[in-house]
């Protein structure tokens, strides 16, 4: 089963997961990054333990620490608002974070899924 954000980077689910946490970030190339509690979700697929888990993990492990990556990569370039480019924003072996601006210029899509889901 392939799951579907309402908002976030869609591409980056891989097949296997069984949860995950979506965000469309308001972003400038200056570092800005903004997490707009409306422009973001949860897609769970038949699995809502599996989203439990990963809600519980990203409010006790995950917290801020992305969005401060997130601005950091934009600060140094890494990160192009103009560019298509996939990014691996936060892996910490359990709870991989990947985005793309997708050239919007404005904005950064964000998909976060435990990596063991992962084929």
């Amino acid at each position: 089963m392939t799951l579907t954000l309402d908002y976030g980077y869609n591409r980056g689910i891989p097949d296997s997961a069984k949860a995950a946490w979506g965000a469309r970030l308001i972003v400038n190339q200056d570092g800005m990054v903004d997490l707009v509690p409306d422009r973001q979700g949860f897609a769970d697929g038949s699995d809502p333990a599996t989203k439990r888990r990963l809600m519980e993990y990203m409010n006790s492990k995950v917290q801020r620490r992305p969005l401060g990556a997130l601005a950091d990569m934009l600060l140094s370039g890494e990160v192009d608002t103009r560019s298509e480019d996939e990014h691996v924003v936060f892996d910490d072996g359990t709870v991989r974070l990947v985005g793309s601006a997708q050239a919007s210029a404005g904005y950064f899509y964000i998909v976060a899924y435990f990596k063991e889901d992962r084929p």
